[in-house]
């Protein structure tokens, strides 16, 4: 059932919205045009056409107007108004976004209707931070193909040997000598770019496995051992590490196989929460706890490269 109202149709002018609008701003001057309805901040009509004209002659003199797209995201309040109204003055378009919209669904539809402008009214200063990190990639690179960063890894386990140096002569590193790191990590991108910065901890467990071993007594004395010419099934030195882990991420674009390029560059610095010796033969098995020798904290850099 088709329900049809009594009153007349409504004609819609073949005009310009935006003129339309405020074709009896200089009459109504003093007269109210939009006020808050939570604080009842008032605009009235002159001060409406002056932010309108304002705002549009701003974004022209940046070199914005006909078919660059202006986004706004922000409640209902009369700045609102005046920024999509001066967009609509200077000639752009505007394309409207939640404000309860996420991260990612806000990259969406910025990166769709390839955005050059970002207006928002948020007075919370990670979004503020947001849409600057935002406007400026989007300023930086909007003429070109849009980039929507994919997910950085948020689980990083490396494996590595490890070279010993500096241990003395009477030191023969094995050859599985070697390094086990397990991180947990958080991403954030610059805005669309195709930067990031993760951040987070991780656990580490450095194996030096060779011909030392240290033996502990029973009053707590700690005595360095030669195994050469003695016969163990394994023998080793280990450090394990509580760390805090800080990486710069570049990954380009997607080919069309879905594959990228990344480059990580990060710093780690680590405190040491156990240390331990560990002798195994045919015979018997031992591992002393909390020995000495090793360093209390550690630090260091490193390069990742891969697709």
């Amino acid at each position: 059932m088709i329900h049809k109202s009594r009153f007349p149709e409504v004609t819609i002018p073949d005009t310009p919205l935006t003129p339309y609008v405020l074709r009896h701003a200089e009459r109504l001057a003093d007269r109210p045009a939009l006020v808050d309805g939570a604080s009842g901040r008032t605009l009235t009509y002159a001060e409406f056409a002056h932010a309108v004209k304002s705002l549009a002659g701003g974004l022209k003199a940046r070199g914005f107007g006909k078919g660059d797209v202006l986004a706004i995201m922000a409640p209902n309040i009369p700045e609102y108004a005046v920024a999509f109204h001066g967009t609509a003055w200077a000639g752009g378009t505007v394309t409207t976004i939640n404000p309860t919209y996420t991260a990612h669904e806000v990259q969406h539809q910025l990166c769709q209707f390839l955005v050059l402008y970002f207006y928002s009214y948020l007075e919370d200063m990670k979004y503020i931070l947001t849409t600057l990190l935002i406007t400026s990639s989007l300023l930086l690179g909007a003429q070109g193909k849009a980039f929507i960063p994919e997910p950085g890894e948020g689980v990083s386990f490396n494996t590595s040997s490890l070279m010993v140096v500096g241990a003395g002569d009477a030191f023969v590193p094995a050859w599985q000598a070697n390094s086990q790191e397990v991180q947990l990590l958080r991403e954030s991108t610059f805005g669309l770019s195709h930067f990031g910065l993760a951040y987070g901890v991780g656990y580490s467990g450095h194996f030096y496995h060779g011909n030392l071993h240290i033996d502990v007594s029973a009053d707590g004395s700690q005595t360095l051992e030669n195994l050469d010419g003695e016969a163990y099934l394994s023998n080793r030195l280990a450090a394990e590490y509580v760390d805090g882990v800080l990486e710069f991420r570049y990954r380009s674009a997607a080919n069309n196989k879905g594959r990228y390029n990344r480059f990580y560059v990060g710093a780690i610095a680590g405190y040491r929460v156990d240390s331990y010796a560990y002798l195994q033969t045919e015979d018997y098995r031992v591992k002393f706890y909390n020995i000495g020798g090793f360093s209390t904290l550690r630090y260091g850099a490193y390069l990742k490269a891969g697709r």
